[in-house]
């Protein structure tokens, strides 16, 4: 992306919700449960999406803050409010810079996290492709 957009600000999550309600209609996964799955997202940021049970309080103000970062980046180009956890512009020239937006609920739920040294990227890139 940045390739492509020299110069604009690029901003990255990570949705971290590991009790993030369950979308209606996907199948039970006992022993196995779907924790902050892609596109879990959703509910938090559209309240139409159908999902097994509502959100909780904590969930409910993490969505309201989610709201707020798209509202903000859609109007300006900039997630962050002066009364917001800061969403750091992620830097991928930088190795060091790795940095995106954990988003999960309750308090400290909401902070930068290096998704490559979280996720261990370095251990994926060096198996043969």
């Amino acid at each position: 992306m940045a390739a492509h957009a020299p110069g604009l600000p690029l901003y990255g999550y990570e949705f971290s919700d590991p009790d993030a309600p369950v979308l209606t209609g996907l199948p039970a996964n006992p022993g196995f449960p779907y924790g902050a799955a892609h596109g879990f997202e959703m509910p938090f940021l559209f309240s139409s999406f159908p999902t097994e049970r509502p959100l909780t309080d904590a969930q409910r103000a993490l969505s309201d803050r989610m709201v707020d970062y798209w509202t903000n980046f859609a109007h300006t180009g900039n997630p962050n409010s002066p009364d917001a956890p800061l969403w750091p512009v992620l830097r991928p020239s930088s190795p060091l810079a790795q940095s995106v937006q954990s988003l999960a609920p309750g308090p400290g739920g909401i902070h930068p996290v290096d998704a490559d040294s979280a996720h261990h990227c370095s251990f994926w890139d060096r198996l043969p492709q």
